[in-house]
């Protein structure tokens, strides 16, 4: 029986993500059921993955979900390419590359938006020789880069009104999304989505709930509530799991459930979340 059971090796507590191992009894049962002599002889492939693993965030200084919030207003090589081509001559010999610059609309030019909207919009129509440039490079003092968490500069479409409170205003806006970027990276991505594994039902008296903390472009963020213990950050893409009204995230926070109610919340290709009423 003890070699059968380790043989199944797809089964570990670090498949729980919600924080949900002790109530999953296929999780302990192949945890605390396999022969010591084993775990101690066996080579573990695992362990080799994760020494490599951590080999390569040594080596580039930050995790994979960090790297993909950096990407987030980083540019690319091409995107400063462009960026400095079109400002080269209002720039004052400043250089795109490597920067981490933000992108605003709006009458009065606070309004962050996406890059890829923006550069879709007002930028690759520039590069096409379709249009003039009408936008506008605002770059940041040191103290300005400070307070906004790490921004250079801002690229602002034309705005009617563009005083000194509305740039404090630009910088208040911008410390904000560093400060929002900065608590996503504490979520973990869940690859292979479960809905009845990710959620599971649970009735230990020290469990709170699930709840829906927004999401962004990528993806839907959801924090596993629990009283006397951490609690659990866990995300997924929002191709794998459909929200009905997402909102942005940090802005509410919505508790969900498996249980059936009378408002679903969202939906994968197998099973479906409700509002807990």
């Amino acid at each position: 029986m003890a070699g059968n059971v380790l043989n199944i090796e797809v089964c570990s507590p670090l498949k729980q993500h919600s924080g949900l191992t002790g109530n999953y009894h296929a999780i302990c049962h192949y945890s605390y059921n396999l022969p010591l002599a084993c775990i101690q002889t066996k080579p573990c492939k695992m362990r080799t993955i994760l020494i490599i693993l951590i080999g390569l965030i040594s080596v580039t200084g930050f995790s994979q979900t960090d790297y993909d919030l950096q990407t987030t207003y980083l540019l690319t090589i091409n995107e400063a390419t462009s960026l400095n081509s079109i400002f080269s001559k209002e720039s004052d010999n400043f250089d795109f590359k490597g920067k981490s610059i933000a992108f605003a609309v709006g009458t009065t030019g606070t309004q962050i938006v996406n890059k890829n909207g923006f550069f879709e919009k007002y930028i690759n129509p520039v590069i096409e020789g379709k249009n003039k440039n009408v936008c506008l490079l605002i770059v940041l003092t040191k103290e300005e880069k400070l307070k906004s968490g790490g921004f250079d500069a801002v690229v602002m479409s034309p705005a009617k009104i563009f005083t000194k409170e509305h740039r404090e205003k630009l910088i208040i806006e911008l410390n904000e999304i560093s400060k929002s970027l900065h608590d996503r990276e504490k979520y973990e991505l869940i690859e292979k989505v479960d809905l009845k594994h990710d959620f599971l039902i649970n009735s230990v008296s020290t469990f709170k709930s699930y709840c829906y903390v927004g999401s962004d472009d990528t993806f839907h963020y959801f924090t596993a509530k629990w009283d006397l213990k951490k609690d659990k950050f866990f995300k997924f893409t929002k191709s794998d799991l459909i929200v009905n009204e997402p909102s942005r995230f940090g802005q509410i926070e919505t508790n969900v459930s498996l249980i059936q109610s009378d408002k679903e919340f969202g939906h994968d290709d197998k099973d479906n979340l409700y509002k807990v009423k």
